[in-house]
């Protein structure tokens, strides 16, 4: 695949997000339907055009616009950015930069919204979306185990997600493992664990966070040793995972 058609075809796989966008600022500017939207912006076409007209040549407009977007995205791709060629780089840089991205989600990234307005941020601000950079940044040491997958497409394996669930969990786990009490609900702020440590100084249960989870039949967990356990990638036999 060239870069060319992989950028066409991203662009494809971005409808329905826009879309879902659209639909979202669609019930928010006209107040859930209650005003019209070409008013409400200050639009407005000829009186003799019917709904049905207008709204044909609104839907041709917006298909010259992404189709004159994607020609320019085949023949004009661009060059790739230094994220760009360090993912490329090697699967351990990819393991690397997704860890980088969801490192800071257990510890300061948070959406906080209004409480009179939905889905209105009180702080629209990236100041308070924080990235770690390389002096916040951790050592990462990356174990690759070269062993084809059978379930995957050719034996290959993901390195994607992961790299991302376990994060939020160890970081809580660490916590725990600190001071003695559990925050179930990322970012773990110094406030939540404050609170659970005086919850716990009283006698309660040392815990932050919902009350309960929906009910979910997980199934038998796997154990499999990291290299550093002398683990080759194999399940342990389920004996031992009870052990």
């Amino acid at each position: 695949m060239t870069a060319a058609s992989f950028s066409v075809s991203s662009v494809v796989t971005e409808i329905p997000a826009h879309v879902l966008t659209f639909l979202i600022c669609y019930l928010l500017v006209t107040g859930r339907r209650k005003y019209p939207l070409g008013k409400t912006l200050g639009l407005s076409w000829p009186s003799s055009w019917s709904p049905l007209k207008g709204g044909l040549i609104c839907v041709l407009i917006a298909g010259a616009l992404f189709g004159g977007g994607a020609l320019i995205t085949y023949y004009f791709p661009g060059e790739k950015t230094q994220l760009d060629i360090l993912i490329e780089s090697s699967a351990g840089a990819r393991i690397v930069t997704a860890l980088l991205a969801v490192v800071t989600a257990p510890v300061v990234e948070e959406m906080v919204y209004r409480g009179n307005r939905n889905v209105v941020h009180k702080f629209p601000s990236m100041l308070e979306y924080k990235s770690p950079t390389t002096m916040e940044m951790c050592d990462v040491k990356t174990y690759l185990i070269e062993d084809p997958d059978p379930n995957g497409p050719y034996g290959a394996k993901e390195v994607g997600q992961g790299p991302l669930l376990p994060v939020p969990p160890a970081v809580a786990n660490a916590v725990y493992n600190a001071v003695g009490v559990r925050i179930d609900e990322v970012p773990i702020t110094p406030e939540k664990v404050l609170r659970a440590l005086k919850d716990k100084a009283r006698g309660r249960d040392g815990r932050y966070g919902p009350d309960s989870v929906p009910p979910v039949s997980w199934p038998e967990p796997l154990k499999v040793l990291t290299p550093a356990e002398g683990g080759d990638g194999s399940e342990m036999p389920r004996v031992a995972v009870h052990s």
